[in-house]
């Protein structure tokens, strides 16, 4: 234990004895500003990732009745595109860990939602969707 907690400090000690290589990006501080999400009131399981151009996709759920929907829009040149929808179903499989999401791929676009297929609880289907250009795809099962 002795020398664990040694080796410990003394890596701390060292890393933090060193100085910058560049004492101006040292200096630099982050700018940081608040950006309001284009989903509307009662949506939720919001995800974020970006494209290869670097602008930021942003998905939801939404709710309504019995159909789940899956919406995303875009952020580039410091604004959102419009909300489009995805898709949408009464018979998907939602939770807190398996939700419908969005995926950027080098081609275009990759959505994905999980649809029951029979009673059982856990019984559903990986449905995929992809878009090039505008379009979205007929969703798929992959396997």
């Amino acid at each position: 234990m002795k020398l664990k907690a040694s080796l410990l400090f003394s890596i701390v000690a060292l890393s933090s004895c060193s100085q910058p290589e560049n004492r101006e990006s040292a200096s630099i501080k982050p700018v940081l500003a608040e950006i309001t999400t284009p989903h509307q009131a009662g949506a939720n399981l919001p995800y974020l990732t970006t494209d290869k151009n670097g602008d930021l996709l942003h998905s939801w759920v939404k709710k309504t009745g019995d159909t789940t929907i899956l919406k995303f829009a875009t952020f580039s040149n410091d604004q959102w595109s419009t909300p489009v929808e995805i898709a949408h179903g009464n018979d998907w499989f939602v939770n807190w860990a398996d939700y419908p999401m969005i995926a950027a791929t080098q081609g275009g676009r990759l959505a994905h939602f999980l649809a029951k297929s029979a009673s059982g609880t856990y019984s559903y289907d990986v449905n995929l969707i992809t878009q090039k250009e505008s379009d979205w795809s007929n969703s798929f099962i992959p396997h």
